[in-house]
């Protein structure tokens, strides 16, 4: 993703937990920086079909979704007949 001064690039590694910045120039020819880590996290993997962080339009500050650890179920609750009920607590309307 470019930063909005289209001098930098971001970009996150593989495993999708770190993002990384990479200073571009291309004039008078083009020069590339070495990356700088920028965050590091459990960060939410991106859809097939695009990225899911972006950086504001300004270019001060990212928007990343963070994981979060997935606990165990304590219970499960299983409804039998639910439908029954739902048609009991909210009757057909009559036209």
């Amino acid at each position: 993703m470019w930063d909005p001064s289209e001098k930098a690039l971001y970009y996150r590694d593989d495993a999708g937990n770190k993002l990384f910045k990479v200073s571009i120039l291309t004039e008078p020819a083009v020069q590339v920086g070495s990356p700088e880590l920028l965050f590091e996290g459990r960060f939410r993997e991106g859809l097939y079909w695009g990225r899911n962080y972006d950086i504001s339009p300004q270019g001060d500050f990212f928007i990343l979704i963070e994981e979060e650890e997935m606990q165990p179920a304590a219970q499960i609750n299983v409804v039998l007949n639910w439908f029954e009920e739902l048609k009991r607590l909210v009757p057909p309307r009559k036209e």
